[in-house]
Parts: C-alpha cells; structure tokens; sequence
C-alpha cells in the first residue's frame, strides 16, 4: 500500500477524533460542556490534588503495614585480630512487625480522616475549575456579543461626527456640537479597544484551562444549561451546609487531629509488643573457635515478643499537649467556615436577586431604546412629518442609534453580572458540577424564566 493509500484511510480516523476532542457545535465553535470537560482533563490544580490524595493512600497504607511484619536481608565478613565482636554471621534475615501499640489504631482513624480529606480536596478543586471555566466562557461570550455592538456603535458615532461637521460648515449647528460628536466617537473607540483588550485575555485563559489554541473557535452560548429555580434561603442554607465541600475537608481535618492527640496521650503507660524472628548462617571464622569451648552451629534461629513500656517522657508530653493545640485550632476551623459559609449564602442569594432585577432594567431600557428607534426611524422614512412636530434629522436618527447599541452593551454587561452571581451560588450549594454535567447529554440550555440562553443572547 502507498503512502496516498494509507493517508486517505487514516483521514476518517483523523477527523473522527477531532470531533470526539473538541465536539464542535458549528464551525469555529467550542460548546460549553466541551469547555468544562477539557478543563478538568488539563487542570494542573486538580492533578496536584490528585497527587495529595494518593500521597495521603500511601500514608494510611504505611500505618495500616505496620502490623504486616518486613523482612531485611544482610551479609558481611571481615577479617581481624584479638577477641572477635559481634557474631560471626555470614547470612542474616531478620523479621519485624507490630503485634500490638494501643495508639495505633488512631493514628490509622487520623490517616483514614486524612485520606477523606484529601479526597474533599480533590472535588473541592474540580468545583472551582468548573467555576472559573464558566465563569470565563460566560464572560468571554458576552464579550463578544458585546463586541459586535460597540463596534456598530462605533461606526454609527463616525457617522455622526460627518453629520454634525456638515452641519457645522453649513451653519446648522455650532462649533461645540462637532466636539460633542466627537467625544461620543472617542468613548465608543475606548470601550471597544477596553473590552477587545478583556476579550484576548479571556481568551488566553480559557484556551490555558481547556489546551485549546489557535484562537480561531468562538463561543456557542445555547449550550450553556439553564440554572435551577432558587430554592428558598433556608433550603439554601441546608444544602450549602450538606454538601460544601469545604465544611467536610475541615471537619475531616479536625477528625484527624483529634485522633492523632489521642495517640500521642496514649503512648505512656501503654505496652508496644513488636514480633521478631532472626535467622542467621554462623561460619567459624575470625578466631571463633579459639575463644569459643563448642563449635558454632552453622543454623540459628530466634524468634519471640519484644515489649516496650514507656515509663516516663517529657517531650512526649509537650508533643500531647501540642496535638491537643492543633485539635482544637482545626475544630475552631470548622466552626469558623461555617460561619464563613453561612454569611456568603446570604450575600450570594441577595447577590442573585440583586442582579436578576438590575438585567431586567436594564433589559427594558434596550427595549425602550429600541422602540424610540424605531419611531425615529419611521419618521425620518417619511415624507410628512406629523403636524407641530420638528421633523427628524439624520443627526437625530445617528444619535438614537448610538444610544440604542451603548444600552444594548449595558444590557450584556447586567446579565453577565447575573449569570456570575447565578454560578457562585451553585458552586456554594453544591450543584455546580452536577449542573455543568448536563451540558454534555444537553445541546443547549433555556432560562427558565426568561426563556434565553443561560449565557448572554446575541444582539
């Protein structure tokens, strides 16, 4: 087979792929649930989590290992003068292990309550790489929605400083209003060069989170989910308190310490009772026979209980009392988050009312704009203006049309604020993944209430 050959069968495979990857909804599009799922794949922060908690297994495997007994293996001659030390040894295997330690039974309670933590860890950090994957499409979809506005707004400003400079050589206007118009050109061209800038850093964080680059795709807001109806702030209450991660890490933290001071207390007065097993290969060598009345036996083996009682310590003592410390510090920990979370249920159900009522001024005054427009525009169309009404100028016409796109600018800006406030909320009751996973079984997401995108709706 030729190389042609092989390259026009490996190219269905090749495109196959590509769209299994980055599952496009049209062309040059990322949807949202691709977004998310490649940012848990390619977040480093959860891969660092990831490793604590497989470093926290091994932790609890070595505590729980010490009741399996290790067996070392040595070997050594030497050569030498006068009484021998030590004995003479040729082969050495020597079996350990703990048969009893009443402490160590918590600390391996303390490193099972750290595994659990540490697992809290983890889904804690895939929560917020959700967050700031949403966060960041959301923003960067409204940005370019925003975009497209303000670049019309921009031209429609241009258009009106021509207007209003030929009305200022024809004599129609003064001097003052060309400056006017060219201020509100100016505004319209800081805005956009403001928000281009917003875009491209957005951007470059979101192709950071997903891997994604080439900064050819674009955003495809219908595929955003539509957000649970709010619950009320009691049931709010209760679910950030059932499921926020952040609570049960601490409280699995605190469990931890406070079994760990349990086994520090427990170390005196209490027996540790080790298992050994010795065998050793014997080789008369080394002037064992002149010292020594029978020969050595070539085979020898021990095997017995080694039991330990610590009678009295001092540093164990100050290492009790400072595990005692930490216990009580990591329970205050606990109560303090949950204050912390408590407070930010408030703030953030507020947050979400707050800004669903300030989208729908503003969504009514683009509507408004919107209307007025259109007036404008049907007067201006037409041949007779009403009776005792000053007949509209093109200037007039420019002017609402500037007035219409800045409101419809504002508009995005307020609904992003919403979806923002909407998203925090989820990560503090706990839903946000779950809600992020159904854009993966979903092609787009409605609003509940308003029947729009989750996101930001195209102008």
């Amino acid at each position: 087979m030729n190389t042609r050959s092989k390259a026009l069968l490996l190219r269905p495979l090749v495109l196959g792929l590509a769209c299994t990857v980055f599952a496009p909804v049209g062309l040059g599009q990322v949807s949202f649930g691709t977004a998310v799922d490649l940012a848990l794949r390619n977040s480093a922060a959860v891969r660092i989590a990831e490793a604590d908690q497989a470093k926290a297994k091994a932790a609890l495997d070595e505590v729980k290992d010490a009741y399996i007994p290790s067996l070392t293996f040595g070997s050594g001659l030497a050569k030498g003068t006068g009484f021998p030390l030590g004995d003479p040894s040729v082969v050495r295997l020597v079996a350990q292990g703990l048969v009893f330690n009443d402490s160590q039974r918590d600390f391996i309670r303390a490193s099972r309550d750290g595994l659990a933590a540490t697992t809290l860890s983890v889904e804690d950090t895939r929560q917020q790489v959700i967050l700031d994957t949403a966060l960041t499409y959301a923003e960067l979809d409204a940005t370019e929605n925003s975009l497209v506005a303000l670049q019309e707004e921009e031209s429609a400003a241009k258009d009106l400083v021509r207007i209003t400079q030929e009305r200022v050589q024809n004599g129609v206007d003064a001097s003052v209003e060309l400056k006017k118009a060219q201020l509100r050109a100016a505004q319209a061209r800081l805005k956009r060069v403001d928000l281009e800038a917003r875009g491209d850093v957005l951007r470059e964080h979101l192709e950071s989170l997903t891997g994604i680059r080439g900064g050819a795709w674009r955003t495809a807001a219908d595929t955003v989910p539509a957000f649970p109806p709010l619950v009320s702030d009691d049931e709010s209450q209760q679910m950030a308190m059932d499921s926020n991660d952040a609570i049960k890490e601490v409280e699995k933290q605190a469990s931890a310490k406070q079994h760990l001071a349990f086994a520090q207390h427990r170390v005196m007065w209490r027996p540790q009772i080790d298992l050994l097993l010795q065998y050793g290969y014997y080789s008369d060598f080394n002037n064992y026979s002149i010292y020594y009345q029978h020969p050595l036996p070539p085979n020898n083996i021990v095997a017995g209980v080694q039991i330990t009682l610590p009678l009295f310590n001092v540093a164990q003592g100050a290492r009790a009392r400072q595990a005692d410390a930490d216990a009580a510090k990591a329970f205050r920990q606990v109560d303090l988050t949950k204050r912390q979370v408590s407070e930010d249920m408030v703030r953030l159900r507020r947050a979400v009312e707050q800004t669903d009522a300030a989208e729908d001024v503003a969504r009514l005054q683009h509507e408004l704009s919107q209307s007025q427009l259109e007036a404008i525009e049907t007067q201006a169309s037409s041949s007779t203006g009403a009776p005792g009404v000053a007949p509209v100028t093109p200037k007039d016409a420019q002017a609402a049309r500037i007035d219409e796109r800045s409101l419809l600018t504002n508009y995005l800006a307020a609904r992003l604020e919403h979806v923002k406030a909407e998203l925090s909320l989820l990560r503090a009751t706990g839903q946000l993944e779950a809600w992020a996973r159904t854009a993966f079984s979903s092609g787009d997401g409605v609003d509940a209430k308003s029947g729009s995108a989750a996101t930001t709706p195209k102008p």
